[in-house]
């Protein structure tokens, strides 16, 4: 293994979650790339001065790191190297294993979505969709329901809550609120944006998901003026609208 990579490894163990990400680009592209972005926040200023002193420094820019790979990081057989270290691998190795999507799963998925053909090329080397398969007895079924997902939200021009999405996807209105299967469709979208770097909140964003559980959406046409039973009238919201301001 490169000396580089292993010393900064023992030294700092936190980059090790980040360098597993560089790997898997790798892996997955069999590229090596030249630059490198790393979400870190302002909360890990150990691990952003281990990797600005392995890359040689970097750009900091709203709580990334963008880094560039030094010639000797960048050589195939560095990036190699750092994949076996940390034990990343293709979806074929994977397979071999036993512990990848099964690829029939992924065939079946791809004639059932063809426009999702390079999302589950991605997806067959995802630990979290593999330990999902390992886990749960209907998770084609789950996988189907997710990819459901993603297909609405590429045309979607409307807020959803993920509730709502939940339901209209999975049947089930609390499915994608936490757990595994929220995290996988954070990710699904982040690749489908390529906005891996930003945080779960902003991928949902991007696609106009309310991230909140809580949150019910009434639409109402105005302006709206409502009496009760003690003959008080309610007219706030016609009001706002006669002072041309929203209510």
């Amino acid at each position: 293994m490169t000396p580089g990579w292993r010393e900064q490894l023992e030294r700092e163990p936190e980059i090790r979650p980040h360098l597993e990400r560089l790997a898997r680009k790798f892996i997955r592209t069999g590229v090596a790339p030249k630059s490198f972005t790393f979400n870190l926040g302002p909360s890990q200023p150990a691990v952003r001065r281990a990797l600005e002193f392995l890359f040689g420094g970097g750009r900091w820019m709203d709580g990334k790191l963008v880094v560039q790979l030094p010639e000797r990081l960048r050589a195939v057989d560095a990036l190699q190297a750092l994949a076996d270290h940390l034990g990343v691998v293709s979806a074929a190795e994977m397979d071999g294993r036993g512990e990848a999507v099964p690829a029939k799963v992924l065939l079946r998925q791809k004639l059932l979505h063809p426009g999702c053909g390079r999302l589950l090329d991605v997806l067959g080397q995802s630990e979290d969709l593999a330990r999902l398969f390992r886990s749960r007895t209907q998770a084609e079924g789950l996988l189907d329901g997710l990819l459901r997902a993603v297909e609405r939200l590429r045309d979607n021009h409307a807020a959803i809550t993920l509730s709502q999405l939940g339901a209209d996807a999975l049947q089930d209105s609390k499915a994608l609120r936490a757990g595994a299967l929220r995290k996988l469709l954070v990710a699904m979208l982040a690749l489908e944006a390529e906005a891996e770097d930003d945080d779960p909140a902003q991928v949902l964003g991007r696609f106009g998901v309310i991230d909140n559980p809580y949150t019910t959406l009434a639409l109402l046409y105005g302006p709206v003026a409502y009496g009760d039973a003690d003959g008080r009238v309610w007219d706030w919201p016609a009001r706002l609208h006669g002072a041309g301001q929203a209510a």
